[in-house]
């Protein structure tokens, strides 16, 4: 089976029209139509964003290996890939500041969330805040923390 079939099946089983499958990934249906008949390649930048737009399994798409669909933690990367190519600085930040964690951190950070998780089983808190949790926090003092602020409380999260 070809690129262009596989796309074609991946349309189909979708319930898609060409217009519709190509509506979300910004081409029109003219450009759908000739990838499935072979009469253009899909380019990587055309089969990345299939894979993301529908879950789909890339090595499915380019080479006709494994599921259709990608699974949960292909998942996930492609959701990473997408909030650092985004403009959301802070999401950017985060997962910047996870990629330097060591496994003293990631224990830590552990830490803090179990506690913070029995905190809020106490209070019976569910889910659904009525406010945002970042509403209470102060903002920072004048000239910044103090940089062994944030070492004390890694060490003391135990």
């Amino acid at each position: 089976m070809t690129q262009g079939e596989r796309v074609k099946e991946l349309r189909k089983s979708l319930g898609l029209t060409l217009e519709k499958f190509g509506d979300r990934l910004g081409v029109t249906k003219v450009a759908i139509s000739n990838i499935e008949k072979g009469n253009r390649n899909l380019t990587e930048q055309m089969t990345k964003a299939i894979c993301r737009e529908y879950n789909v399994n890339y090595d499915y798409l380019v080479y006709g290996d494994g599921e259709m669909y990608a699974s949960d933690e292909t998942q996930y990367f492609a959701m990473i890939d997408r909030i650092l190519k985004s403009e959301n600085q802070f999401a950017k930040n985060v997962f910047k500041t996870f990629a330097t964690f060591d496994v003293t951190d990631w224990e830590a950070l552990q830490r803090m969330i179990e506690k913070y998780q029995a905190v809020a089983a106490q209070n019976n808190e569910t889910a659904e805040h009525k406010h945002c949790i970042y509403d209470d926090v102060p903002d920072e003092p004048e000239g910044g923390f103090p940089e062994d602020d944030f070492d004390d409380i890694s060490k003391n999260a135990g």
